[in-house]
């Protein structure tokens, strides 16, 4: 499906040409990202093995995200397919409600061997609560974009979590000050 190549041209700014990696367990790889003026995120990008025997260690990792991609090949069907089950990995492993921002990455979209169509990938994105983004390792096509994208709308999800902290702090001890006051 191409993800350690994604993380590598996002990371190095360069394709891994010619070259097949397997990610065995975990792959970790961290960036710095600039979300306004103001904020830079530290992203760690965790790339997690999709065979059945690393699913243990990757529902660990998906416990700890604030947000995820789900990437599968447009020129295969069996990747599509797959998606319904790691849906339901993520959902089982997603128990306190912290991986809000999920999106579905359609690679390969340079391939002239595409089998999926966009209409098909984006109706499936929606109906799972996702955005969709359609990427090319090869060409670069949108890789910067789809790590913004998700980096930007996690950063903005846990200012949100913050700042509702705060409040309910604040709610809190205007009604300590209040009972106190009567």
């Amino acid at each position: 499906m191409g993800k350690f190549t994604m993380i590598h041209r996002f990371i190095k700014g360069s394709f891994l040409n010619n070259k097949v990696v397997s990610t065995v367990s975990v792959n970790y790889q961290t960036k710095k990202i600039k979300i306004d003026p103001y904020t830079e995120l530290d992203m760690q990008i965790w790339d997690t093995a999709g065979q059945e025997r690393y699913r243990s260690i990757t529902c660990s990792y998906l416990r700890d995200s604030n947000g995820i991609f789900l990437v599968f090949d447009l020129s295969d069907k069996k990747s599509f397919e797959d998606l319904d089950l790691w849906i339901k990995e993520v959902n089982d492993a997603n128990i306190d409600d912290k991986i809000n921002i999920k999106m579905l990455i359609g690679n390969k979209f340079d391939s002239l061997d595409k089998i999926i169509s966009e209409n098909e990938a984006k109706k499936f994105a929606e109906e799972n609560g996702m955005k969709y983004l359609s990427v090319s390792t090869n060409d670069g096509i949108n890789i910067i974009i789809m790590f913004e994208m998700i980096g930007y709308a996690c950063a903005k999800a846990i200012q949100a979590e913050e700042y509702n902290a705060i409040e309910d702090d604040n709610n809190k001890s205007d009604k300590n000050t209040q009972s106190k006051n009567i």
